[in-house]
C-alpha cells in the first residue's frame, strides 16, 4: 500500500494528509499549510497588531452603523439576500426557475392560471396562503413526479394534501370514506 504524503506550505515537511484540514476549494482537497502551522498562523494574527486594527475597523461608527443597516435589511427579507430575493420575484427570475424545473414558461403558467380561472383545480378557491410579508402565494404547478407531467395548479392545501398521501388515489379515498363514514 502506498501512503500519499501532501507538503507544507509553511513549514515544507512532507506529512499525511491526515495532518491537514479538508478544503472543498483547493485542489487537492486539503488546506496547503498542516493543521500545527495554521494553528501557530492564527495564534500569530490574533496576538499581532492587524488583528487589533481589523476590531477597531469594525468598531467604527460608519462602518458599524453600515453592517447593522445590512442586518436589518436581511432580516426583513426572509434571510434572504436583497439582490437574490429581488432577483426570484422579478419575471425573469421567476421565468427561469419554471424553465429549469418544470420545463415551462412565465405565458405558460398564466396560460394554466387563465384555464382554470386563477383558483385551484381541486377546491376550486382561490390560494390563501401568503409568504412571509403578507402576499399571496401562487398557486403551486402540480406534477407527476414519475412521468413530470404537469397535471394543473394547486392551492397550497391541496398540494399538500396530494403530497401527504404520496400521489396515491387509494389513500385518498379511504379518506374521504373515513371523512364520510364519521360526520
Amino acid at each position: 500500500m502506498i501512503l500519499e504524503l501532501k507538503q507544507c506550505s509553511k513549514c515544507d515537511e512532507f506529512k499525511l494528509p491526515s495532518e491537514f484540514h479538508k478544503d472543498k476549494i483547493q485542489k487537492s482537497g486539503y488546506y496547503p499549510s498542516c493543521k500545527k502551522c495554521r494553528t501557530e498562523s492564527s495564534k500569530e494574527f490574533y496576538q499581532s497588531d492587524r488583528s487589533l486594527k481589523w476590531k477597531d475597523y469594525a468598531k467604527r461608527p460608519d462602518i458599524r452603523a453600515k453592517n447593522i443597516e445590512r442586518s436589518k435589511q436581511y432580516r426583513k427579507n426572509g434571510k434572504k439576500t436583497i439582490s437574490a430575493r429581488k432577483y426570484y420575484v422579478s419575471d425573469k427570475g421567476r421565468s427561469n426557475w419554471l424553465k429549469c424545473t418544470y420545463g415551462i414558461t412565465l405565458e405558460q403558467y398564466t396560460e394554466m392560471l387563465l384555464m382554470q380561472k386563477g383558483v385551484c383545480a381541486i377546491c376550486g378557491l382561490p390560494e390563501t396562503a401568503s409568504d412571509g410579508k403578507g402576499e399571496l402565494k401562487r398557486l403551486s404547478i402540480d406534477h407527476d413526479h414519475a412521468t413530470n407531467v404537469i397535471r394543473g395548479l394547486l392551492c397550497m392545501k391541496c398540494n399538500m394534501m396530494l403530497g401527504s398521501a404520496v400521489d396515491n388515489p387509494e389513500t385518498l379515498i379511504s379518506g374521504a370514506k373515513y371523512l364520510e363514514e364519521h360526520k
